[in-house]
């Protein structure tokens, strides 16, 4: 944005987001400099008229900052904790569109492996920090110099094999195409078949009806196209599927069989994140999809709480980071040990219930005279409260996968009537205090 900075308006970031044939760019600047700053947006806009694909510079200003309040939080009614909860409750569901608030990884080896020349699938629960971990990695490729192509599955999860395919192909050509006009390459051979095979994909997606035989033909023109492309552009290409768990199961094998088949012996690798029990990503017989240790490796992010120490303090770096983006110098003004303890074992260790859970125990507390920080009760308040919610999304996972979203909650309904009426089994949860005795106890 040299251009605003030569008309004294300096940008505070900047931000692009691809669309089928249109480039959009995020502005965001002091509201001293909103009004120049749009002036001087469709001034720019018309510089790119000549481009194929439309140009829009979106201009936002960031609010001012707000007066804080220095030193401890002494209650739960300080203005503080009201932010920490909105910010918790908007920003605990990350996104495309709405990254981390900050990314605290709970294993630092994951990036280092998902930005690697290897097709992943990434596998964790609800929450688990899938998203978090494609979007982190996408960061990563970026500052290398390489390209992105970005799709969530779950608005195809109605679509067949042939559909979902080709969306998938005309989301990774769309970011070849920005790809080629950022580097000025358009002149090139290749870009004219790229442009060829992007058209082309457009027109059997409007078509009513796909046959199975026609879309299977374009895969060696497909290849082909990709692999010139790549090569061309001098630079690798990461596909990220994000929720892919939302295409059928039955399908799911057959969809990645395709993907693998145009990407091959090209710089293109897949990352597919997914929640393991509701992906089938291999067929046996006839050989369709990847197979895991030859043609696709496998990141684990589901948090095991037969490590509860780990995943305590993983998820207190979590919440120290929002707290310290409303000025809260520490998890203790807010929350006690004991309920943070409580936390991490009603959400079974997964990011977005601990913070979903931490926002709901906060606004049960804050509803009581003199209440100074969250306590068990709460705690076990909200995630009762939780219940009906991690059962709809249940529900909803299921929901592309005929008949299995009526069997696991009737299932998981038996399970539950049984812990709490026939057996009559309490579960206890250990505080850090206890927890620690007996570690000394037994070193002893």
């Amino acid at each position: 944005m040299d251009a605003m900075r030569a008309r004294g308006v300096e940008p505070m970031g900047v931000g692009l987001r691809q669309l089928e044939g249109e480039r959009i760019y995020v502005v965001t600047v002091s509201e001293s400099d909103a009004s120049v700053a749009m002036g001087l947006a469709r001034e720019l806009e018309q510089l790119f008229e000549e481009e194929s694909e439309s140009v829009v510079i979106s201009v936002r200003s960031a609010p001012s900052a707000s007066t804080v309040v220095p030193g401890p939080v002494r209650s739960l009614s300080d203005p503080r904790v009201d932010a920490l909860v909105q910010l918790l409750t908007s920003r605990s569901r990350t996104s495309e569109a709405q990254p981390s608030l900050s990314y605290i990884p709970n294993n630092t080896a994951n990036i280092a492996a998902v930005t690697g020349t290897r097709h992943h699938l990434v596998f964790g629960r609800r929450g688990a920090g899938k998203t978090a971990l494609l979007l982190e990695a996408r960061r990563e490729i970026m500052r290398h110099d390489h390209a992105s192509a970005w799709m969530n599955m779950q608005p195809l999860r109605s679509e067949g094999v042939e559909r979902t395919f080709l969306h998938v192909v005309r989301v990774l050509f769309e970011s070849l195409v920005t790809e080629v006009h950022a580097r000025d390459l358009t002149h090139a051979q290749f870009f004219e078949r790229l442009n060829d095979m992007r058209n082309r994909v457009r027109a059997q997606l409007d078509r009513s009806a796909l046959t199975t035989t026609a879309i299977r033909r374009m895969i060696p023109e497909m290849q082909d196209t990709i692999k010139r492309v790549t090569i061309g552009l001098g630079g690798r290409l990461y596909l990220f599927l994000d929720d892919f768990y939302y295409v059928p199961r039955i399908h799911q094998p057959d969809v990645l069989d395709l993907l693998h088949s145009i990407t091959r012996d090209s710089d293109v690798w897949l990352k597919v994140a997914s929640i393991r029990h509701l992906t089938r990503w291999y067929r046996a017989s006839p050989p369709t999809g990847l197979q895991t240790g030859q043609d696709v490796d496998i990141i684990d992010l589901d948090l095991s709480l037969q490590d509860p120490g780990a995943a305590a303090n993983f998820l207190s770096e979590v919440l120290t980071a929002y707290c310290n983006a409303v000025h809260i110098n520490t998890t203790a003004n807010v929350i006690s040990r004991e309920a943070l303890d409580r936390l991490v074992f009603a959400s079974g260790g997964v990011p977005r219930d601990f913070l979903t859970l931490a926002a709901s125990a906060i606004s049960i507390d804050r509803n009581r005279t003199g209440a100074r920080a969250v306590g068990i009760s709460s705690v076990n308040q909200a995630a009762g409260e939780a219940a009906r919610t991690k059962v709809r999304e249940l529900e909803d996972d299921l929901a592309s996968n005929a008949g299995y979203s009526a069997q696991t909650v009737h299932a998981l309904t038996r399970v539950r009537n049984f812990v709490l009426m026939t057996a009559v089994i309490h579960i206890f949860v250990l505080t850090s205090e206890i927890r620690n005795k007996i570690l000394m106890s037994t070193a002893s």
